[in-house]
């Protein structure tokens, strides 16, 4: 994770130090608001830091407006 999102990701409580593999982590261990479907580790997702949700890859696209 790029240091542009430390801070949303400490807004929304979000964010991991402190791994042997890397400086900063984007903590997504919640599962996507609209289908519930679980966004693990590695897998593409969209975090939405001014409501603090997750999305799944398909409705983070749909949300955004990406094709």
């Amino acid at each position: 994770m790029g240091e542009g999102l430390t801070r949303p990701a400490v807004r929304t409580g979000r964010l991991e130090t402190g791994r042997p593999d890397g400086k900063y982590f984007l903590r997504h261990d919640d599962c996507c608001a609209v289908c519930g479907e679980a966004v693990a580790a590695g897998e593409a997702f969209y975090p939405d830091f001014g409501s603090g949700e997750t999305f799944c890859e398909a409705h983070g696209r749909e949300r955004w407006g990406e094709e």
